[in-house]
């Protein structure tokens, strides 16, 4: 009896333990891969310092160049803001002699209707000579407003001239910025085409020591993948001497228990068992595909979707044969029946009978809990012997 316990336990731990070899394989050969596209990187480095001093070089006469073109600007900005301000300095001149032009002529207006002027007016009775007198200053006075005129739009040319000087200057001021910033790439661009080139000079070494490093951590991973695949070999041979062991295994169980079908009490309520639990079918029994490995696993059993806080109850007389923690199953519980059948069932939350336990019908096995991210599935195979039949066929 025990060895049977022990035949179903090791079927349900084999797969998790063949699934880890693979990961670990598929890991090594991940890791090969990265290295091969860093060595291909390491090769073609060379190759990208050389065009890397390429354009610091062409950057590097860009910037000359601009350099150089800044320079002339200067020239020219100042060449033409002298000669802005000689025109200024031409034109403080003409205002200034203007001004002095007027200041003499209202001296001599101001003189002339003080003494001449002002008396022939005062003697004079006859209105044609007062008119004439007023004649001629009114002819004083208008010559006296041209100048005021000269001298006003002289002052405006002024302030115009000034105005082009400042623009002038700030412009002068922005191009000798630039030219700044541009010497100083020049000299950014001359201490990294000094610094490429050092690193021409050292890479070689350097590069050598780096292959050589991934060339033995290659060899490494390579043969890590060497004994993997080996143990795989073995593990492949040893299974397939114990699949041999475990048919005769059965062939000899069967004989030993050659009993006719009939005369179970469990087998004649095949198509009427009652499910342990009230829930959904989310995986059936037989030949399943993973669709992310792209590949296909013969499912022993089924899982039932169920709510929390629900009893797994026995659907029929028997004995517990073993009822404990299983890594993969939570807590496992498997149950024996007359005609060398059992009943399993995986991933209770808690248990409430323990190996050795006679049970009827009904009887509580334990609870199902769950949640949201991780719902209850309770799992659930029915062998003969060592046989797996499908549950689906048994329960209605």
């Amino acid at each position: 009896m025990m060895f049977k316990i022990f035949f179903i336990l090791f079927f349900l731990l084999s797969f998790c333990y063949n699934s880890y070899s693979s990961n670990d394989y598929k890991e090594l050969r991940s890791t090969i891969k990265k290295e091969e596209k860093e060595l291909l990187q390491l090769k073609n480095s060379g190759k990208d310092l050389s065009k890397k001093i390429s354009l610091i070089n062409s950057k590097l006469e860009n910037h000359k160049n601009v350099l150089r073109l800044l320079n002339e600007t200067i020239k020219g900005s100042s060449s033409r803001l002298k000669e802005i301000e000689r025109n200024v300095a031409n034109k403080e001149r003409e205002i200034l002699e203007n001004k002095k032009a007027i200041s003499r002529s209202m001296v001599y207006l101001v003189d002339s209707l003080q003494h001449g002027v002002a008396n022939i007016l005062i003697a004079r009775d006859d209105k044609v000579d007062v008119i004439a007198s007023m004649e001629i200053l009114s002819l004083a006075n208008n010559k006296l407003l041209r100048y005021i005129d000269v001298l006003n739009l002289d002052i405006e040319k002024l302030d115009i001239l000034k105005q082009d000087a400042k623009i002038e200057s700030d412009n002068l001021s922005e191009i000798k910025a630039l030219r700044e910033i541009e010497f100083k790439a020049v000299v950014d661009e001359s201490n990294s085409y000094k610094t490429a080139l050092k690193e021409v000079k050292n890479d070689e070494n350097a590069q050598k020591a780096v292959v050589n490093n991934l060339k033995k951590r290659e060899r490494a991973l390579e043969r890590r993948i060497k004994e993997s695949e080996d143990r795989k070999k073995r593990e492949l041979a040893v299974k397939k001497k114990r699949d041999v062991n475990n048919r005769k295994a059965r062939e000899i169980t069967r004989e030993n228990n050659k009993v006719v079908e009939g005369s179970s009490a469990f087998a004649k309520a095949k198509g009427s068992l009652s499910y342990p639990i009230k829930g959904k079918i989310v995986e059936r029994f037989g030949r399943q595909l993973i669709e992310d490995a792209n590949t296909y696993f013969f499912n022993k059993g089924i899982r039932i979707s169920t709510s929390s806080n629900s009893v797994v109850t026995l659907p029929f007389d028997g004995k517990v044969e073993f009822a404990d923690y299983v890594k993969g199953f939570l807590n496992l519980v498997i149950v024996s029946h007359d005609g060398g059948y059992y009943t399993v069932y995986g991933n209770l939350s808690s248990l409430n009978v323990s190996a050795g336990d006679i049970l009827k019908k009904g009887s509580s096995l334990g609870m199902m809990n769950g949640s949201k991210a991780m719902p209850s599935q309770l799992y659930l195979e029915i062998r003969k012997s060592e046989d797996a039949l499908n549950p689906e066929i048994w329960f209605r």
